[in-house]
């Protein structure tokens, strides 16, 4: 297993979908190797931010940023809905914006309406721009139902956001709970709410994740990396079959 601990145990990177296809598929240990996304870190960090241009009329109130398709609820806006009223108590000027598209928006943004949050809801589309729209927001959520390893935590992180992701799937491998972000229990609004207010009242703590969480990125999941490991992957296999023959 290139790259990662020999017994691809839980605790290394790529371990729990790596087990996840041992255990669940029935793969042999032997032909699972993980190669991580990579993200072009500098395109998201060196991105200027522009609300005026990019966000107008948001003002200058905290904004949190939900990237990911609707056609269903697996990424979990209905849970950033329910979650939402007691962000705008505290944070009255909040806003929330919802980036990408699907068969489902129409029903997301009828939820937003029955709690009477149509104007702290933002619903701005699939976007090409992504970078600049992470660029000008305060704080990153993903409170997916079930994931891999997803790009946008990743681009979250690269952009110098803290982030909120449920803790599914991959996302324990990119977020150290408490160092590069925060893990929530999946399907729980309440908790969620809670976790997203930390970040909004403690600024100091709110950056001090963005930074971190950034440079683990930058380390870890920039594209010389998979690029090396494929490398390395290929050479290996090369080389098996050469002692096979």
């Amino acid at each position: 297993m290139r790259g990662f601990h020999p017994s691809g145990g839980v605790d290394s990177p790529g371990g729990i979908i790596r087990e996840a296809l041992i255990a669940e598929d029935r793969f042999a240990p032997a032909k699972v190797c993980v190669i991580h996304n990579g993200i072009d870190v500098d395109k998201f960090s060196k991105a200027a931010c522009n609300r005026d241009q990019v966000l107008p009329g948001t003002g200058d109130g905290k904004l949190i940023v939900l990237v990911g398709n609707m056609h269903s609820d697996v990424k979990g806006p209905e849970l950033l809905i329910s979650a939402a009223s007691a962000i705008v108590g505290e944070f009255p000027s909040a806003r929330f914006i919802l980036v990408g598209d699907g068969t489902q928006r129409q029903q997301f943004e009828q939820a937003v309406r029955a709690l009477s949050l149509a104007q702290r809801f933002l619903f701005v589309g699939q976007r090409n721009d992504i970078p600049e729209f992470l660029a000008c927001c305060d704080v990153a959520v993903l409170p997916s139902k079930a994931d891999g390893l997803p790009n946008a935590v990743l681009e979250y992180m690269a952009a110098g956001l803290p982030v909120v992701s449920s803790n599914v799937g991959g996302n324990s491998e990119s977020i150290r709970d408490g160092v590069t972000g925060l893990l929530v229990p999946s399907q729980d609004a309440t908790v969620l709410g809670e976790a997203l207010l930390r970040l909004l009242r403690d600024s100091s703590l709110a950056r001090r994740i963005g930074e971190s969480g950034q440079a683990y990125v930058r380390q870890n999941f920039s594209f010389e990396r998979p690029i090396e490991e494929t490398d390395l992957l290929y050479s290996e296999l090369l080389a098996c079959r050469g002692r096979a023959n």
